[in-house]
């Protein structure tokens, strides 16, 4: 067993884990700092082959994977390990080849009341990079993540089952995927808000298996103009919308290629009149309409700061979710990311 509390860890290199690796077992690392460290192989920690590991109240700032085919996990490398906990950390100004803050291949876990900000990715996962992984991810941010290539946030491939719950995607940016790029995976996100994201898909592109978006708020995204669209679908898959709001974004909220859609209790608005559906793509279903839901405050300047992406009294949003859903009132759930029991 391991324990590493109240630590600084700085400008240390290494060929795996800059600043510290831990190969087998459990560990223990709270309230660490790893600033400024480098190597190959996550930048500032590697994790190999765990039981459980916990990682609680640390900060990872200007970790660096250099430029290279290898070059992964700028904050944190993770592999082959179970139960890891990623709780109350910051990943900031981390970058790397692929997974900026963070990578994950053949592991579980879960990260809790984290934030993720403006770490990078010459390839994929400006945030973090996640390959057949098991990964819970709640009441996290993620802002001004950018990638060269897909998920300016997170990118998640081969077989991977990854839910997300009351988070904020925010000024993330990719060529594919402005928040998130899900590749062959199940992919569940619930009471969060993508506000300001942008690329191919500025909010999620979604290639292959499944998804499903509950209790969802989508505004002010800007897809590039080839797509213009902001759940772009590149191979057959099956997608499942509920009480999730899109308002004023720059586009289409689906584009889809021989995707099945459940589209129920939804709200489409755009006051420059994109269709919820681009050509060639349909869906049927129940209880959706196209008005404006009447936030407290939203500008479309790619400026979250100045949004409050709250409902106002009478908006009608208000209790025109998904009928078997109740929020915290016992009445009938909003649409949008903060209504239903788990509200944001």
């Amino acid at each position: 067993h391991t324990h590493i509390a109240s630590t600084l860890f700085v400008s240390n290199t290494s060929l795996y884990g800059g600043g510290l690796t831990i190969d087998g077992g459990t560990a223990v690392i709270d309230a660490t700092s790893f600033f400024l460290n480098t190597a190959p192989l996550g930048g500032g920690v590697l994790l190999l082959d765990m039981s459980d590991a916990e990682i609680t109240g640390c900060q990872f700032q200007s970790n660096d994977s250099p430029d290279g085919e290898e070059r992964v996990g700028g904050g944190i490398g993770i592999a082959d390990s179970l139960n890891v906990a990623i709780t109350s950390t910051l990943f900031q100004d981390n970058d790397a080849s692929v997974g900026g803050g963070l990578i994950s291949a053949n592991s579980s876990g879960t990260i809790h009341d984290c934030e993720f900000k403006s770490n990078s990715a010459v390839a994929s996962g400006g945030a973090a990079y996640l390959e057949t992984t098991y990964f819970d991810i709640t009441d996290t941010l993620f802002h001004d993540n950018t990638a060269g290539d897909s998920g300016g946030a997170i990118h998640a491939q081969l077989e991977n089952m990854l839910q997300i719950s009351r988070s904020r995607f925010e000024l993330n940016a990719a060529n594919s995927g402005g928040a998130i790029h899900s590749e062959d995976g199940a992919l569940t996100v619930s009471n969060s808000l993508f506000d300001a994201n942008s690329g191919a898909g500025a909010a999620l592109h979604l290639d292959g298996y499944a998804l499903t978006l509950d209790q969802c708020t989508l505004y002010d995204n800007r897809p590039d103009p080839d797509t213009a669209t902001l759940l772009l679908v590149s191979d057959p898959a099956t997608l499942t919308l509920t009480s999730t709001i899109f308002a004023d974004n720059d586009g289409y909220a689906i584009s889809c290629d021989g995707t099945a859609i459940g589209w129920d209790y939804n709200d489409f608005y755009s006051a420059v009149g994109y269709d919820p559906f681009s050509p060639g793509c349909s869906a049927t279903g129940t209880g959706n309409i196209e008005e404006d839901p009447d936030f407290v405050a939203a500008t479309t300047d790619l400026d979250p700061s100045d949004d409050s992406l709250r409902l106002i009294l009478g908006s009608p949003c208000i209790d025109a979710g998904d009928p078997a859903c109740s929020d915290g009132d016992n009445t009938r759930c909003d649409m949008g990311a903060y209504g239903g029991p788990r509200a944001l």
